[in-house]
Protein backbone atom coordinates (compact mmCIF):
# COMPACT_ATOMS: atom_id res chain seq x y z
CA UNK A 1 0.00 0.00 0.00
CA UNK A 2 2.80 2.43 0.81
CA UNK A 3 4.23 1.99 -2.68
CA UNK A 4 0.98 2.02 -4.66
CA UNK A 5 -0.70 4.91 -2.81
CA UNK A 6 1.39 7.32 -4.91
CA UNK A 7 0.28 5.85 -8.25
CA UNK A 8 -2.84 6.52 -10.27
CA UNK A 9 -3.85 2.89 -9.82
CA UNK A 10 -3.72 3.09 -6.02
CA UNK A 11 -7.40 2.28 -5.55
CA UNK A 12 -7.35 -0.74 -7.85
CA UNK A 13 -6.62 -4.36 -7.09
CA UNK A 14 -4.70 -6.12 -9.85
CA UNK A 15 -4.80 -9.82 -10.54
CA UNK A 16 -1.94 -11.70 -12.15
CA UNK A 17 -3.99 -11.70 -15.36
CA UNK A 18 -4.34 -7.88 -15.15
CA UNK A 19 -0.55 -7.58 -14.87
CA UNK A 20 -0.04 -9.88 -17.87
CA UNK A 21 -2.54 -7.85 -19.91
CA UNK A 22 -0.71 -4.62 -19.01
CA UNK A 23 2.67 -6.01 -20.09
CA UNK A 24 1.14 -7.32 -23.34
CA UNK A 25 -0.35 -3.88 -24.02
CA UNK A 26 2.98 -2.13 -23.35
CA UNK A 27 4.82 -4.56 -25.63
CA UNK A 28 2.67 -3.68 -28.65
CA UNK A 29 1.95 -0.01 -27.85
CA UNK A 30 3.40 2.71 -30.05
CA UNK A 31 2.20 5.40 -27.64
CA UNK A 32 4.18 4.11 -24.64
CA UNK A 33 7.86 3.46 -23.94
CA UNK A 34 8.35 1.63 -20.64
CA UNK A 35 11.70 0.53 -19.23
CA UNK A 36 12.83 -1.30 -16.10
CA UNK A 37 14.84 0.44 -13.39
CA UNK A 38 17.66 -1.86 -12.36
CA UNK A 39 19.89 -1.69 -9.28
CA UNK A 40 23.52 -1.19 -10.21
CA UNK A 41 25.00 -3.46 -7.56
CA UNK A 42 22.96 -6.61 -8.28
CA UNK A 43 20.98 -6.04 -11.52
CA UNK A 44 17.69 -6.51 -9.65
CA UNK A 45 14.63 -4.90 -11.22
CA UNK A 46 13.45 -2.38 -8.62
CA UNK A 47 10.87 -0.41 -10.60
CA UNK A 48 9.81 0.99 -13.93
CA UNK A 49 9.67 4.29 -15.76
CA UNK A 50 7.70 5.17 -18.84
CA UNK A 51 6.68 7.77 -21.34
CA UNK A 52 2.96 7.46 -22.00
CA UNK A 53 0.45 8.99 -24.38
CA UNK A 54 3.19 10.05 -26.78
CA UNK A 55 1.46 12.60 -29.00
CA UNK A 56 2.57 13.79 -32.42
CA UNK A 57 2.58 16.42 -33.87
CA UNK A 58 2.47 18.04 -30.41
CA UNK A 59 5.68 16.14 -29.50
CA UNK A 60 4.73 15.57 -25.87
CA UNK A 61 4.30 12.67 -23.48
CA UNK A 62 3.37 11.90 -19.89
CA UNK A 63 6.00 10.52 -17.50
CA UNK A 64 5.31 7.79 -14.96
CA UNK A 65 7.77 6.22 -12.55
CA UNK A 66 7.57 3.71 -9.71
CA UNK A 67 10.27 2.21 -7.54
CA UNK A 68 8.51 -0.72 -5.95
CA UNK A 69 11.28 -1.93 -3.70
CA UNK A 70 11.36 0.48 -0.75
CA UNK A 71 14.93 -0.50 0.12
CA UNK A 72 16.00 1.53 -2.93
CA UNK A 73 14.07 4.69 -2.06
CA UNK A 74 16.16 7.79 -1.34
CA UNK A 75 19.26 6.42 -3.11
CA UNK A 76 19.06 8.48 -6.32
CA UNK A 77 17.67 5.77 -8.58
CA UNK A 78 14.49 7.72 -9.32
CA UNK A 79 16.28 10.94 -10.21
CA UNK A 80 18.79 9.15 -12.39
CA UNK A 81 16.04 7.21 -14.18
CA UNK A 82 14.07 10.42 -14.78
CA UNK A 83 17.10 12.22 -16.21
CA UNK A 84 17.92 9.28 -18.49
CA UNK A 85 14.29 9.06 -19.65
CA UNK A 86 14.15 12.82 -20.29
CA UNK A 87 17.37 12.60 -22.30
CA UNK A 88 15.81 9.77 -24.33
CA UNK A 89 12.57 11.75 -24.75
CA UNK A 90 14.23 14.93 -25.98
CA UNK A 91 17.24 13.51 -27.85
CA UNK A 92 15.96 10.27 -29.39
CA UNK A 93 12.19 10.77 -29.61
CA UNK A 94 12.53 14.50 -30.37
CA UNK A 95 9.77 15.45 -27.94
CA UNK A 96 9.11 19.07 -27.01
CA UNK A 97 7.68 18.57 -23.52
CA UNK A 98 7.13 15.93 -20.86
CA UNK A 99 4.42 16.34 -18.24
CA UNK A 100 3.13 14.50 -15.18
CA UNK A 101 0.68 14.65 -12.33
CA UNK A 102 1.75 14.05 -8.73
CA UNK A 103 -0.34 13.85 -5.58
CA UNK A 104 0.31 16.75 -3.20
CA UNK A 105 1.11 14.40 -0.30
CA UNK A 106 3.97 12.79 -2.26
CA UNK A 107 6.72 15.13 -1.04
CA UNK A 108 9.55 12.79 -2.08
CA UNK A 109 8.36 12.80 -5.71
CA UNK A 110 7.79 16.56 -5.70
CA UNK A 111 11.40 17.10 -4.56
CA UNK A 112 12.74 14.69 -7.20
CA UNK A 113 10.73 16.23 -10.05
CA UNK A 114 11.71 19.77 -9.05
CA UNK A 115 15.36 18.76 -8.70
CA UNK A 116 15.50 17.58 -12.31
CA UNK A 117 13.79 20.69 -13.67
CA UNK A 118 10.04 20.05 -13.71
CA UNK A 119 7.93 23.12 -12.98
CA UNK A 120 4.42 23.30 -11.56
CA UNK A 121 1.93 24.67 -14.08
CA UNK A 122 -1.37 23.89 -12.40
CA UNK A 123 -3.41 21.95 -9.88
CA UNK A 124 -6.48 19.84 -9.86
CA UNK A 125 -7.84 20.79 -6.48
CA UNK A 126 -8.99 17.96 -4.22
CA UNK A 127 -9.04 15.59 -7.19
CA UNK A 128 -7.64 12.50 -5.45
CA UNK A 129 -9.33 10.73 -2.53
CA UNK A 130 -7.04 8.66 -0.30
CA UNK A 131 -7.32 7.58 3.31
CA UNK A 132 -10.48 9.53 3.97
CA UNK A 133 -9.09 12.84 2.65
CA UNK A 134 -8.96 14.72 -0.63
CA UNK A 135 -5.63 15.82 -2.09
CA UNK A 136 -4.63 18.09 -4.94
CA UNK A 137 -3.00 16.64 -8.04
CA UNK A 138 -0.11 18.91 -8.98
CA UNK A 139 0.56 19.21 -12.71
CA UNK A 140 4.21 19.63 -13.69
CA UNK A 141 6.15 19.72 -16.94
CA UNK A 142 9.56 20.31 -18.44
CA UNK A 143 10.35 21.63 -21.90
CA UNK A 144 13.07 20.33 -24.17
CA UNK A 145 14.84 23.71 -24.09
CA UNK A 146 14.81 23.76 -20.27
CA UNK A 147 16.28 20.29 -20.02
CA UNK A 148 18.95 20.87 -22.66
CA UNK A 149 20.01 24.26 -21.26
CA UNK A 150 20.26 23.02 -17.67
CA UNK A 151 23.21 21.21 -16.16
CA UNK A 152 20.95 18.67 -14.45
CA UNK A 153 22.10 15.79 -16.65
CA UNK A 154 25.74 16.37 -15.75
CA UNK A 155 25.04 17.04 -12.08
CA UNK A 156 23.09 13.83 -11.60
CA UNK A 157 24.86 11.40 -13.91
CA UNK A 158 28.54 12.42 -13.84
CA UNK A 159 29.25 11.99 -10.09
CA UNK A 160 28.01 8.39 -10.24
CA UNK A 161 30.11 7.60 -13.30
CA UNK A 162 33.37 8.84 -11.75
Amino acid sequence: MEVTKTTLSSAKIFTLEDERDWFAYIERSTDDKVLAIVAKNNSKVIGSIGLHKIVNPDRRASLGIMIGDKRYWGKGYGREAIVLMLDFAFTVLNLHSVYLGVFAFNKRALRAYSAVGFKEYGRQREAHFWGGKYYDIIQMDILESEFKSSRIKELILEPQQA
